[in-house]
């Protein structure tokens, strides 16, 4: 068990209920046989923001696994609004990561009912060669969740813990300001900061979101439809900031301005990195309430992934 590095304990909320970036399903989450696999494809470029008719689920035929080749079934997918930042071609498999197990197998490294995450796409089932395409093997987190590895243990998580503790490098009595708060990573820098003993200014963009925000701790929350930035932190922050953390997509993909955002920049972290960033998010996971991910299939997907654009 990985040591708990600061002497606090802090309840670790993850945004479930306005910005669902994580699908989970039950074992028995598709009807179809182990030489298929349901897929969904975007079936047109999206026009403002993306529509349900712009998918089309399909089903398709799976070859035999070769020598060094694993066959994996999907236990949850990511359906962030973050994957708006990628061009997907018309006719390709919609993109996001999973957590799969592997249900068959001719990989030596590889057993049965081993979990995995790879980048992979809404899909139910994959034939994957190891040696020859990115497939990370999991840790075992007991009766944690395993959607925790496409949130918190995942890309949300990694960004958030590599920003705030590494880049920012924050500390008690500084000054923090995030934006659009209630998303998954925005969520948890703020939380980790609070746990370093700064001062947290968050906006968010309505007063539901704004409510939930609130339950997390932070020092002030503005509704930054009702207020403008710049006259909130006038008034909470007189003195100045010393960080201002965004997550939208326009920043998010933007290494020259916020490096620390993109995506593969921390992909590429060594793996001593990201184990000890996943234990130190894991020893206060186990000591939080937190709200559970809505039960969904596959065939859910497009659904939920719109939800968190509204």
């Amino acid at each position: 068990m990985c040591s708990f590095p600061i002497d606090i304990k802090y309840t670790l909320k993850v945004k479930t209920l306005l910005v669902n970036f994580v699908g989970f399903v039950s074992s028995n989450m598709d009807d179809g046989q182990k030489g298929t696999s349901q897929t969904w494809i975007k079936c047109r470029n999206f026009f403002g923001t993306p529509k349900r008719k712009d998918f089309k689920n399909v089903c398709q035929d799976l070859p035999d696994i070769q020598k060094g080749e694993i066959l994996v079934e999907a236990l949850c997918w990511t359906v962030d609004n973050y994957m708006t930042a990628f061009n997907v071609p018309e006719g390709s498999i919609m993109i996001g990561e999973q957590v799969a197990s592997v249900i068959e197998t001719l990989h030596e490294d590889y057993p049965l009912r081993m979990l995995v995450i790879c980048d992979v796409g809404w899909r139910t089932r994959t034939i994957i060669n190891p040696d020859k395409q990115l497939v990370r093997r999991l840790a075992d987190i007991g009766s944690l969740p395993a959607s925790l590895y496409l949130g918190t243990l995942g890309l949300p998580g990694l960004c958030a813990y590599f920003t705030t503790c590494e880049v920012f490098q924050v500390k008690a009595g500084d000054v923090l300001v995030i934006n659009a708060a209630s998303s998954p990573i925005s969520n948890v820098v703020g939380q980790i900061a609070k746990i370093k003993g700064c001062k947290v200014i968050a906006f968010a963009g309505s007063k539901e979101r704004c409510d939930w925000v609130r339950e997390l701790g932070f020092d002030c929350v503005f509704n930054a439809n009702a207020v403008g930035i710049s006259p909130a932190l006038q008034r909470v922050a007189s003195q100045g900031v010393d960080f201002y953390f965004d997550s939208i997509p326009t920043i998010l993909f933007s290494p020259e301005n916020v490096k620390s955002l993109v995506h593969q920049s921390w992909t590429t972290q060594p793996d001593l990195k990201r184990r000890k960033s996943n234990c130190w998010i894991g020893s206060i996971w186990e000591n939080l309430s937190s709200e559970n991910c809505f039960s969904m299939a596959l065939k859910n997907c497009p659904r939920r992934w719109l939800q968190c654009m509204t």
